[in-house]
C-alpha cells in the first residue's frame, strides 16, 4: 500500500501500521521485537465494537497473498475466518440494548491474532486466534433498567426459533412480554434496524461454521429456555412467616406462587425447568427454598425467606449464564489453531513470543441516572486505559525526546493516577473496603458506604454529601467527570455466590449432554463453586477473600502488563451525540470527549514529537543501500540523502512520518529495481533452457512425423498397385468366363441343330424307301432339299448365334418350371392362365418337364371332379381341400367362376370356409382369390358373407406374413382393393396390420406404379391408415416414397398425398435419416419449379 500514510485518517491505517511493524519484526533482523496492540476506547455507543470488527476483517484479508492461488488463500485464511464467524455469537450472548446504545458490549474482550511469516515473500499469514473476556455483566440476566433489554440472544431465540424448536423448548405461543427475566425494562425491540429473527439464523450459521455439534447446540438452547422459565418460578411465604423480615430464616419453606406473568402457572414453568434440566423436581425446589448448614460434622437444613428464595433463583440464573458464556468463548478458541497447542511444554512463553496483533475492545465510560456496581467496574477499567494512554503518549514521548537530547517543549496534562490509587490501594482502597465488608458478619451496603466516607472523605477524587450518605451513595471524580454511584447491591454483586445445593442438583441430571456441559462449568477457572460438593471452599483467611471487583482488578492489571510489553496503537471513538442519530454533531459533546480523553494533549505532543525512531545501526543498515558510500554514520547518511524533518539523537534517529515515508518509498524503489533485474536475468536463463529443450523436442517430432508420412505413402503405393493387379486379374477372369459361356452356347446350339437335321434326314429317307419308284425321285429331291436347307440353317445360325442363343436354349414356355415341384408348377401354370395349353409341350422338352405336365393334367382333372362335387358339401362342416377350391377359384372357365358374382347364389353363402385347410404357404381361399385377381370369387367370399370369410382378413400367410389386403395392394388391382372398403367389410379390416418386415399396406402402396399408387394411397389414408407407421427399419411410407426412383412429378404427387395426411417429414429411420435427407440426396430436379416449391413449403411448414 504505497503512500498509505498520506491518506486521510482511517481505522485501516492503524491496522496497516500494526501489520507493517509486525512484518518488520519477522523479516528485518534489527527491527523491534515487540508485538502489536490496538486499544479501542471511547464512550458507550461511540462505535468501539464496529471499529474492532473492521480491524479484524482488515487484518484477516491483508494476510491473504493477492498473487496466491485460490487454494493457497483458503489455507492462509483459516485463523481469520473462525474469528469473524465468532462475532455474531459473541455479540448475541454478550451485547444488549442500553439507554445509550442498541448494541452495547456488556463484556470486555482481548483478541489476539497470531501470524507467521510466509516462505515465498515478506507477507504474513494468520496462524490462529484467541479470545479472552472480562467482566460479563451477568446481573443483566435477572434485572434490566427501564428502557433496556436483556442480552440479545433471549429475544433472538423467541423471535427466530422455528416451530419444532419452540415445541421442543416449551416456548410455544409464548412471547418476551410473558417472561420476567426479559421484560424488566419493558423494551423488546432494537432501534438500529437489526431484526432478532434474522440475527438468530446468523447465530446458527456461525455455530455450524465453528464446529458446534447439534448436541451442543441443543444443550445451549435448553439452558437458555430453562433460564427463561426459571425466571417465572415465583414463591410466596408460608402463612406463619407472613410479615417477617426478608432476611430472617423462615419457620417453614416458601411455597410456589399460583400465578405467573405468562399464560402458564408457576407449577407448569417449574415442570418445564425440571424437564429441560432433566433433574428431580423435588430436589430442585428444595435447593431453591432451603440451605444446608454443616456444624460439627452434622448437616442441618435451614429454610430460606421469600427474598432469599428469589436471590437463590437469580444467583443460579446469573451463574449458569456466565458459565455458558465462558463455554462459548472456549469453543471459539478451540475452533482456531491456537499457538499454545503447538508447544505444550512452554505454553506461556510460546504465547508471549509468537508474533501477534492484539485488539482490546472493552466497554466505554458509562454514566446513568442510577449507576451501580457494574458501572463502577466499567469506569475503573476506562480509568486504567486512560492512565495507560497518558503513559504511552505523553510521558513516554516526552521522556524519550529529553533523554536523546532532542529539543522539546513541556506539555501539561491531567494525571489520573491519584484516582486509581484511591480505588486500588490497600487497605483503604474502595476494592479492599468492599472485600472487607463482604466477609465480615452482617456486612451490608450501608456499612460499606459508611467506611468509605470515614476513610476517603479527605481524598480529592471522592465526595459524599449528606444526601448521598442518606441514599447510601457516593461520588467519584473520574477523568471524564464526576459520577454518582448507588452503593446498594455492591456487596451482593461482589460476592455473587450461588447456593451450592443448586449446582449439586444440576450435576445429577439424567441428560448426558447437559452433564458434560455442567462438568465444563465445574472445571471453569471462574467458577467459585465446586459442583457436587455441599459446602463452599474454605479460604486460608477470611480477610484474604477476593471478590468480583478485586478479581477484575487483577485481570485488568495482568492485561495491561501484556499491553505494556507491546507496541501500542490507540483508537479513540468519539460519540457525536447522545441520541445515536445520524447527521447530528453536538459540538459541546465532542469537545468534552476530546478534552477529557486526552486527545487534544496528544495532538499537541505529536506535533512536536518524531513518531518514527530507530537506532543508529538499524538506520544505517536499512537505508545504506540508497547511497554508494561503503561506510557512513547515521548523520552522514541523513546529510547525503538530504532528509528533512529528521533529528539524530544520542542513540537513536528520530523521523517524522513524512520523512520516513519518503525514505521507505526510495528504499522500496531500489529494492524493486534490483528485484526486476534479478528476475529478468533469471527468467532469461530459464527461458533459454526452455527454448533449447523445445527445439530438441520439435526436431524429434519432425523426424518421427516424416517417418510416419513416408510409411503411409509407401503403404498407399502398395495398395494402389494391389488394386491395379486385382482389377486386371478380375477383368481377365470375366473375359475368360464370358468366352467360355459363349462357346458352350454355340456348341449346344450347333449340336441341337445338327441332331434335328439328322433326325429329319433319317425320317425322310425312311419315307422315301416306302414310296413307289415314281415317288422316289421326288422324295430324293425333297430329302436333298431338306438336308441342304438344314445345312444352310446351321450355317446361318452360327453367324447370328449370340442373338438367337437365348431364345433357342429353352425348348418351350414351361422349361422354367422344371426346377419346381409338381404342385408349384401347376400353381405357376394356373396363375399364368396356361391350363388350356397343357398339351402343347414339344418333344424337345426334357423328362422332368414332361413329368410336371403330366402332374398338372392329373391335378386339373382332380379339380374338375372336386368342382362337380362341391355342391354336395354346401352347408356341411366338411374338410374341403384348399388346393381343390383354389383350382376352382383360379379357373376362368369353371362352373362357379361366373356365378360367384351372383349375390343370391346359396352355394357361396352356405359354404363353411372355416373348415378349409390352409396350405403350406399359409394361404387361405381369400389369399388365392386375391393373388390370382379373381374379383368375383373375392367378392363372393367377402360380400355374400360366406361363413368365416371375414376372419380371413387378418389371416397372414406364413412365408411373407401378408394379409389379404397386402396381396390386393401389392397386385395393383384397384377394383380388388376397393372390395375391402365396402361397408360390410371395412369394420373387420385392420388397415395398419404389418407383415413380417413390419410393412403395412401403406408401405406397399408407395411402391406401386404411379397411376394406381396415388389412388390406393388416397383410399387407405382416407379410411384411417397411419401415415407415420414404421417398419422394422424405422421407415415410414414417406421414407420409402423418397427412396424409390420415379419421375419427379410422380414422386411429388405421392409425397403430397402423404403430407396432406399428416406424414412427418422429420421422422428418422434406423440410420438416423429423415425423408428430407433422402429427398435432398435425390434432388428436386424431377419435378417442375411450381410443384417443387409447393412440396418444399408443405415439408417445411
Amino acid at each position: 500500500m504505497p503512500g498509505w500514510t498520506a491518506l486521510p485518517p482511517h481505522v485501516f491505517s492503524i491496522a496497516e501500521g500494526a501489520y507493517r511493524s509486525l512484518r518488520r519484526r519477522l523479516h528485518e533482523p534489527g527491527a523491534s521485537k515487540k508485538n502489536q496492540t490496538i486499544l479501542v476506547s471511547g464512550e458507550s455507543g461511540a462505535g468501539k465494537t464496529e471499529t474492532t470488527k473492521f480491524i479484524m476483517n482488515y487484518l484477516a484479508q491483508n494476510s491473504l497473498d493477492t498473487t496466491a492461488t485460490t487454494s493457497s488463500k483458503r489455507k492462509r485464511a483459516i485463523g481469520g475466518s473462525e474469528l469473524l464467524s465468532a462475532n455474531p455469537i459473541l455479540e448475541s450472548f454478550g451485547n444488549a440494548r442500553t439507554l445509550r446504545n442498541d448494541n452495547s458490549s456488556r463484556f470486555g474482550k482481548f483478541v489476539r491474532m497470531f501470524f507467521e511469516g510466509h516462505e515465498l515473500d515478506a507477507s504474513l499469514k494468520m496462524a490462529g486466534t484467541s479470545v479472552e473476556t472480562y467482566l460479563l455483566e451477568k446481573v443483566r440476566v435477572v434485572h434490566q433498567n427501564d428502557g433496556e433489554r436483556n442480552f440479545h440472544v433471549f429475544y433472538e431465540l423467541l423471535a427466530g426459533a422455528c416451530d419444532d424448536m419452540k415445541k421442543e423448548l416449551q416456548l410455544e405461543s409464548l412471547s418476551a412480554q410473558e417472561f420476567q427475566y426479559v421484560s424488566g425494562g419493558q423494551c423488546y425491540q432494537r432501534n438500529d434496524g437489526v431484526r432478532d429473527d434474522k440475527q438468530f439464523q446468523l447465530v446458527l450459521q456461525s455455530m455450524k461454521a465453528l464446529g458446534f455439534t447439534n448436541v451442543e447446540q441443543a444443550a445451549i438452547w435448553k439452558i437458555l429456555s430453562a433460564l427463561l422459565h426459571l425466571g417465572n418460578v415465583l414463591f410466596v411465604a408460608s402463612s406463619e412467616d407472613e410479615g417477617e423480615e426478608d432476611n430472617r430464616a423462615a419457620s417453614e419453606p416458601c411455597r410456589l406462587a399460583s400465578a405467573s406473568p405468562s399464560s402458564l402457572t408457576v407449577q407448569e414453568h417449574l415442570d418445564i425447568v425440571s424437564k429441560l434440566f432433566a433433574v428431580d423436581q423435588e430436589e430442585l425446589v428444595s435447593a431453591l427454598t432451603t440451605r444446608k448448614i454443616s456444624v460439627g460434622g452434622e448437616t442441618f437444613h435451614a429454610n430460606l425467606s421469600l427474598a432469599q428464595c428469589g436471590d437463590a433463583r437469580d444467583a443460579m440464573a446469573r451463574s449458569l449464564y456466565a458459565f455458558l458464556f465462558q463455554f462459548l468463548v472456549s469453543k471459539v478458541n478451540s475452533a482456531s489453531p491456537q499457538v499454545q497447542e503447538r508447544n505444550p511444554a512452554n505454553k506461556a512463553a510460546n504465547k508471549d513470543t509468537t508474533p501477534c496483533i492484539a485488539v482490546l475492545d472493552i466497554f466505554g465510560f458509562e454514566e446513568f441516572e442510577v449507576n451501580q456496581f457494574e458501572q463502577f467496574c466499567i469506569n475503573y477499567a476506562n480509568e486504567k486505559l486512560q492512565y495507560q494512554f497518558i503513559q504511552d503518549i505523553l510521558l513516554t514521548e516526552q521522556q524519550a525526546h529529553i533523554e536523546e537530547g532532542i529539543k522539546w517543549n513541556a506539555v501539561d496534562y491531567e494525571d489520573n493516577s491519584v484516582c486509581l490509587e484511591m480505588i486500588e490501594q490497600r487497605p483503604s482502597g474502595i476494592f479492599s473496603l468492599l472485600d472487607e465488608e463482604c466477609v465480615v458478619p452482617k456486612g451490608s451496603d450501608a456499612g460499606f458506604a459508611r467506611k468509605m466516607c470515614q476513610r476517603l472523605q479527605d481524598h480529592s477524587n471522592f465526595s459524599a454529601s449528606r444526601t448521598d450518605q442518606a441514599d447510601v451513595a457516593f461520588q467519584i471524580h473520574h477523568y471524564a467527570g464526576k459520577v454518582r454511584y448507588q452503593a446498594e447491591g455492591f456487596c451482593d454483586k461482589n460476592k455473587d455466590q450461588p447456593n451450592a445445593e443448586l449446582f449439586s442438583v444440576l450435576g445429577k441430571t439424567s441428560d448426558s449432554h447437559l452433564r458434560e456441559l455442567f462438568e465444563f462449568f465445574k472445571a471453569s477457572e471462574t467458577a467459585e463453586l465446586s459442583l457436587g460438593q455441599p459446602k463452599l471452599r474454605r479460604r486460608s483467611s477470611v480477610l484474604s477473600a477476593v471478590g468480583i471487583g478485586s478479581q477484575f482488578k487483577q485481570q485488568l492489571a495482568s492485561l495491561l502488563d501484556v499491553v505494556q510489553q507491546t507496541e501500542t496503537h490507540y483508537i479513540r471513538c468519539i460519540k457525536p451525540n447522545d441520541e445515536s442519530a445520524s447527521d447530528q454533531f453536538d459540538m459541546a459533546k465532542v469537545s468534552s470527549q476530546l478534552r477529557y480523553g486526552g486527545v487534544l494533549k496528544a495532538v499537541e505532543i505529536m506535533r512536536q514529537s518524531f513518531p518514527v525512531r530507530m537506532s543508529h545501526s538499524d538506520f544505517v543498515r536499512q537505508y545504506s543501500l540508497l547511497t554508494t558510500s561503503p561506510s557512513c554514520t547515521a548523520g552522514d547518511l541523513i546529510e547525503t540523502l538530504k532528509v528533512d524533518h529528521a533529528e539524530v539523537g544520542r542513540t537513536r534517529v528520530f523521523l517524522r512520518q513524512q520523512a520516513f515515508d519518503q525514505l521507505e518509498k526510495r528504499r522500496e524503489q531500489v529494492i524493486a529495481d534490483s528485484a526486476v533485474k534479478l528476475q529478468s536475468s533469471w527468467r532469461g536463463r530459464q527461458q533459454r533452457r526452455v527454448y533449447i529443450r523445445q527445439l530438441q523436442v520439435l526436431w524429434s517430432i519432425q523426424v518421427r512425423w516424416k517417418a510416419i508420412l513416408e510409411k503411409k505413402r509407401r503403404i498407399a503405393r502398395r495398395e494402389e498397385a494391389a488394386r491395379t493387379i486385382q482389377h486386371s486379374i478380375h477383368c481377365w477372369i470375366q473375359a475368360l468366363q464370358r468366352r467360355r459361356h459363349r462357346s458352350a452356347i454355340l456348341i449346344q446350339f450347333v449340336f441341337r441343330r445338327w441332331h434335328q437335321a439328322r433326325v429329319t434326314l433319317s425320317r425322310t429317307a425312311a419315307e422315301a424307301s416306302a414310296k413307289t419308284p415314281r415317288q422316289e425321285d421326288k422324295s430324293e429331291d425333297s430329302v436333298g432339299y431338306s438336308g441342304r436347307e438344314s445345312v444352310l440353317t446351321i450355317e446361318t445360325l452360327e453367324d447370328d448365334v449370340l442373338s438367337t442363343a437365348t431364345a433357342s436354349v429353352g425348348t418351350s414356355a414351361y422349361s422354367e418350371d422344371v426346377e419346381l415341384s409338381p404342385m408349384d408348377a401347376v400353381r405357376r401354370a394356373t396363375l399364368r392362365g396356361h391350363m388350356s395349353e397343357l398339351g402343347g409341350a414339344t418333344d424337345s422338352d426334357n423328362a422332368m418337364l414332361k413329368k410336371a405336365l403330366r402332374e398338372v393334367e392329373r391335378l386339373r382333372r382332380r379339380a374338375e371332379a372336386a368342382e362337380a362335387a362341391l355342391s354336395h358339401f354346401a352347408g356341411r362342416d366338411v374338410d374341403v381341400s384348399t388346393e381343390a377350391l383354389s383350382m376352382v377359384a383360379t379357373r376362368a372357365d369353371g362352373p362357379y367362376y361366373n356365378r360367384a358374382s351372383d349375390g343370391g347364389n346359396a352355394l357361396w353363402r352356405q359354404l363353411n370356409t372355416s373348415n378349409l385347410r390352409i396350405d403350406r404357404y399359409g394361404n387361405t381361399v381369400l389369399h388365392q382369390a386375391v393373388e390370382s385377381g379373381n374379383v368375383e370369387l373375392a367378392c363372393a367370399l367377402l360380400v355374400n358373407e360366406a361363413s368365416g370369410a371375414l376372419d380371413m382378413l387378418q389371416q397372414a400367410e406364413t412365408q411373407r406374413g401378408y394379409s389379404s389386403l397386402h396381396l390386393a395392394v401389392r397386385g395393383g388391382n384397384f377394383e380388388m382393393v376397393s372390395l375391402f372398403f365396402r361397408p360390410e367389410v371395412l369394420p373387420h379390416l385392420d388397415l395398419n396390420f404389418s407383415d413380417r418386415e413390419g410393412n403395412t399396406a401403406l408401405h406397399l402402396a408407395t411402391q406401386l406404379q404411379v397411376k394406381i399408387a396415388s389412388r390406393v394411397l388416397e383410399l387407405l389414408l382416407c379410411f384411417g391408415a397411419d401415415a407415420n407407421a414404421v417398419n422394422f427399419l424405422k421407415q415410414t411410407p414417406l421414407h420409402l416414397c423418397s427412396m424409390i426412383k420415379r419421375s419427379g412429378s410422380a414422386t411429388c404427387e405421392i409425397m403430397e398425398t402423404l403430407l396432406r395426411h399428416k406424414a412427418d417429414p422429420q421422422k428418422v429411420d434406423f440410420l438416423k435419416r429423415s425423408p428430407l435427407h433422402y429427398c435432398m440426396e435425390k434432388g428436386m430436379y424431377w419435378c417442375s419449379e411450381s410443384r417443387r416449391v409447393r412440396l418444399v413449403n408443405r415439408v417445411m411448414y
